[in-house]
């Protein structure tokens, strides 16, 4: 089946991130090689004209666009000043309708993320058996220490980065950022923008 990734990013922080985490764990054999096997597919990344350029000249960028066409989108630098989350929810909005209309599906990939090996893999097989959609999260990490933990794995190395499900985890919850502690179903100060619920499940 047909997909489409999309991506938005903008900044020299979510430059960085992209470039040397998302990218090589996306490039795992199980996450976009994976569902090229099953399908064609289109990633598009929106970005503002400064990132672009960084982008095609990166060697990690290179190995992306060798698997699968890779769209830039680039956007005015206001379109990032006031909210670019807004932006990012009306490119993701895009995205949406565009897959649906040639019958694809589309996985939301934030520029910050690590992709454990499989992970696009397990998604594409739950859309084939018919879901209609998938909701899979990132833990937030503190990102000092989930760097230094990434690399004393030797997870740097290479165009692309393969971690274990369970290994991911586990780097994560070793580096679980401190704002993870008013994501708690009891906590007094819940964020507005609050991303998932931390509640205790009885017997585990």
């Amino acid at each position: 089946m047909a997909f489409r990734l999309a991506t938005v990013l903008w900044g020299n922080w979510y430059l960085e991130r992209f470039l040397g985490v998302t990218i090589p764990s996306l490039l795992a054999d199980g996450n976009v090689p994976a569902i090229l096997r099953r399908g064609a597919g289109v990633y598009d990344i929106t970005t503002r004209a400064s990132e672009a350029r960084a982008l095609k000249r990166s060697p990690a960028f290179a190995a992306l666009e060798s698997l699968l066409p890779v769209r830039l989108n680039v956007l005015e630098d206001r379109a990032f000043a006031e909210n670019p989350h807004e932006t990012h929810k009306r490119v993701w909005r895009s995205s949406l309708k565009a897959a649906a209309r040639n019958g694809a599906w589309v996985a939301f990939v934030p520029p910050d993320g690590c992709w454990a090996d499989g992970s696009l893999r397990t998604i594409a097989k739950r859309i084939a058996a018919g879901k209609t959609g998938v909701c899979a999260f990132h833990l937030r990490v503190d990102d000092a220490s989930f760097l230094a933990e990434f690399e004393r794995r030797g997870h740097k190395n290479g165009p692309s980065v393969v971690i274990a499900p369970r290994e991911l985890v586990d780097i994560a919850l070793r580096t679980f950022a401190p704002l993870n502690c008013v994501y708690s179903r009891d906590s007094r100060h819940v964020p507005p923008h609050t991303e998932y619920v931390f509640f205790p499940v009885s017997g585990e």
